[in-house]
């Protein structure tokens, strides 16, 4: 039988290996081996615990970086655009007051930032400084071009030429900037001159002004032209207005029955008026004015017909194609005043009775008919005559019947165009007749009917009856190429009693 230290020593595990929740291993241990092991621990806890601490101690210090850098960012970006420089001390000294008064309760992070704020200063003065003195530096360049132009606007140059002095003295401007500014002080004046007078509604004077400029660069070359450009359609709206508001007078005066010294008196007025620098005319258009004025006076204006109804054609028709100004453009030319005043009307209005489609194929039926009206001489003296007669009731018809329907309208047209229809047939008539005299005079008839539809027209016997002598006989007959039915038809035409 073994003895027990035998088992005992044959179940022990090893030598350096101690089994879970054994006491065997410990009981046996020095007692400075246990000691050891106790401190290694504690020694780990405080660095642990330490290195916490430096992690807290970094977000804090992170966090007070980062409320100073916005309240610096903030002050300095209000500092920018601020432009008082009183003002602008005032937000820096706010702001690192505000930056001084961040704080922490952890002692090693109130102690950095301490630190760092020592440092802070001189970085936060040098930028506000610098963003300060340019500020300044701005301001008096600004205060000091104010000044300039405004001495330039009135043509002041001895005040400009001082001012550029003391801007140059105190380096407000640098000496290319002085010699610049000289050299073009007398042409620059005059073009801020001359945007003051057109803005003060006298472009006539702008105009002369900016004219008489020579030696210019090529940027006020630019600023002169748009100038130019500017003034001139300044003068025409001017001119134009004014011109209309002559004629509006000339057309409410010619609703009134004027003796001839109120007509003179009205005259006068109209032609002062014309004479005022302050109109917006030119000479030569205060001229033309004051000529058309007295032929009002006078009494001695008349209408082209041809030019009137082109004008009314072209409101009602194609209004698109014509303005008001074009149309006031022919007064005194080829229509009177009220002639202008009843034209602007129709082409201003929408429901006109001269713009409806019935109306404008009844105008251009009556332009065709009379086309004759545009030959020389005489013949085409009377066609033009019918045709305005004509043109005149027919605007009346319509103005006076908005409503009438188609056979009212047609019906109207045939009066007053039947006399002219006829004439026209009888001319394609006695054209057949000489056509075909030689065909027989039922050829003529034939020929007539199939290409004007219409039977031969009748035409009313001239008195008094005319005696036809053998020798007129002879000549109608060898007219008739022998045939005596047409000589005597023809004969009869001319008014001779066969």
């Amino acid at each position: 039988m073994p003895v027990i230290g035998e088992y005992v020593s044959r179940i022990s595990p090893p030598a350096g290996r101690q089994t879970v929740g054994s006491n065997v291993g410990l009981a046996a241990a020095p007692a400075e081996a246990t000691a050891g092991i106790g401190g290694t621990l504690t020694d780990f806890g405080a660095r642990v615990l330490d290195q916490i601490s430096q992690a807290e101690d970094a977000m804090e210090l992170a966090t007070l970086r980062g409320k100073g850098g916005e309240i610096r960012s903030a002050a300095f970006n209000t500092i920018t655009t601020t432009q008082d420089s009183a003002v602008r001390e005032q937000i820096f000294n706010k702001a690192w007051q505000d930056y001084n008064a961040i704080t922490s309760k952890r002692p090693n992070v109130q102690r950095v930032f301490d630190a760092e704020k020592k440092t802070a200063f001189a970085g936060w003065q040098a930028d506000f400084n610098t963003i300060n003195n340019r500020l300044r530096v701005q301001n008096v360049k600004a205060q000091f071009a104010l000044n300039y132009d405004q001495l330039l606007e009135q043509g002041n140059l001895a005040g400009a030429l001082q001012l550029l002095n003391t801007a140059k003295g105190t380096m407000a401007i640098t000496p290319a900037e002085f010699d610049f500014y000289k050299n073009n002080m007398e042409a620059d004046s005059a073009i801020a001159q001359s945007r003051i007078l057109i803005g003060e509604n006298d472009p006539q004077s702008a105009i002369a002004m900016l004219e008489g400029l020579k030696g210019l660069s090529g940027e006020q070359l630019d600023r002169r032209d748009s100038l130019l450009r500017i003034a001139r359609q300044t003068q025409v709206a001017m001119s134009d207005a004014f011109g209309k508001s002559i004629l509006k007078d000339m057309y409410e005066a010619d609703k009134k029955p004027l003796t001839p010294l109120q007509r003179s008196e009205m005259a006068d007025s109209m032609k002062s008026k014309a004479l005022d620098p302050n109109n917006g005319l030119s000479i030569a258009e205060s001229r033309t004015l004051i000529s058309d004025i007295e032929k009002w006076e006078k009494g001695e204006f008349e209408r082209n017909d041809e030019v009137y109804w082109k004008l009314l054609r072209q409101v009602t028709a194609d209004p698109e194609s014509i303005t008001e100004n074009e149309i006031a453009d022919r007064v005194f030319k080829d229509i009177a005043p009220k002639d202008y005043k009843e034209l602007v009307g129709i082409w201003e209005s929408k429901d006109s009775p001269l713009k409806t489609p019935r109306a404008k194929a009844y105008f251009e039926r009556l332009d065709e008919l009379y086309s004759g009206r545009e030959m020389p001489g005489e013949e085409g003296a009377e066609q033009m005559l019918k045709w305005d007669i004509a043109n005149e009731k027919l605007v009346q018809f319509f103005k006076d019947n908005p409503k009438a329907n188609a056979n009212q309208v047609a019906e109207f047209y045939a009066d007053i165009a039947g006399e002219e229809v006829n004439d026209i047939l009888g001319k394609v008539w006695d054209f057949y007749i000489e056509e075909f005299k030689h065909a027989g005079l039922p050829a003529a008839y034939r020929a007539y009917e199939m290409l004007t539809g219409k039977k031969k027209p009748e035409k009313k016997a001239k008195e008094p009856k005319k005696k036809l002598t053998p020798d007129i006989a002879r000549q109608y007959l060898n007219l008739a190429g022998g045939d005596r039915q047409m000589a005597e038809e023809l004969a009869k035409d001319a008014g001779y009693e066969w």
